[in-house]
């Protein structure tokens, strides 16, 4: 059972250095670590972790965060797949965690742990957003997402931190990500397994550290509006195929959007506050979508 540890890298060597330090816990993991740059890393950098680890170098294409993704994706030679994010750290315990679902739950395409936020600095913050997907979270310590009721959950407010999600390489090598999307692209992908069959589980054990800080792309693309157009757009074009697929809670939530219709209410108000009126209207455009 091998693993390919895929690190898409765009910017900031600290953070990089420090994901690939918490790797070394690891040596006892059969694994490959493949960084694909979409912006090049320095060469002492390189010749220092090279050190450490067996790394392979890719060129990333440089066309955006999906393709980077994918072309990780085809480059893998694991019989599993992770897309960790370069700007997070991974704890000890997280290949227990996803060995331990992989046993649990044999069956599932995709597993995932539960994650602790932090700043620039690796201190622990939380922000409306985290703890929401705390309180939509199954609440067993081990669960699986599948079927009609599987993708209802995720569709009312995905819960999932993505560079959390360990994938069965021939699942996501035959799907990969939507390269049209920015923000959404996890759920989408989510959506496409779900309703082809597969299924995901999750455990509430935490073994990763997600970094929000304010060059992070989800930070970035919440501050303008693509978030939620992007959001919008994808829970739009959902509905018509769950009614076909006969699976009607999915398709209620994709027309409710309540958690989306929220958070853009949320950053709504913020707007006002701060006598942003040109960006506030754009939001309630998308609100009344």
């Amino acid at each position: 059972m091998r693993f390919s540890v895929c690190v898409p890298f765009l910017s900031n060597e600290s953070f990089l250095i420090e994901l690939l330090q918490s790797l070394e816990a690891f040596a006892h993991v059969d694994m490959e670590v493949l960084i694909s740059q979409d912006s090049p890393v320095s060469e002492p950098v390189k010749e220092a972790i090279s050190n450490r680890l067996n790394v392979r170098w890719l060129r990333g294409p440089g066309i955006g965060i999906a393709a980077n993704w994918n072309h990780c994706i085809a480059e893998a030679t694991g019989d599993y797949i992770i897309l960790f994010h370069a700007d997070d750290t991974v704890r000890s315990n997280y290949f227990d965690i996803i060995s331990d679902l992989q046993r649990e739950h044999p069956s599932s395409s995709a597993w995932f742990c539960k994650a602790s936020v932090i700043d620039a600095q690796g201190n622990s913050t939380t922000s409306l957003i985290d703890r929401a997907k705390l309180a939509l979270t199954p609440k067993p310590p081990a669960f699986r997402l599948e079927g009609d009721e599987g993708l209802a959950k995720l569709l009312l407010g995905c819960f999932i931190y993505c560079p959390t999600v360990c994938y069965r390489a021939s699942v996501i090598k035959s799907h990969q990500f939507d390269a049209r999307r920015k923000m959404v692209l996890d759920l989408d992908l989510y959506s496409r397994l779900l309703m082809a069959g597969e299924t995901i589980s999750g455990s509430n054990s935490v073994g990763y550290y997600y970094r929000r800080h304010k060059d992070g792309q989800s930070v970035v693309l919440t501050d303008g509006t693509s978030r939620f157009e992007e959001e919008v757009d994808l829970y739009n074009s959902l509905i018509g195929r769950l009614q076909v697929q006969d699976w009607p809670l999915s398709a209620r939530q994709a027309k409710l959007k309540v958690f989306i219709r929220l958070h853009i209410l949320f950053e709504l108000s913020k707007s006002l506050l701060f006598f942003d009126g040109q960006r506030a209207m754009q939001l309630w455009k998308l609100v009344l979508l």
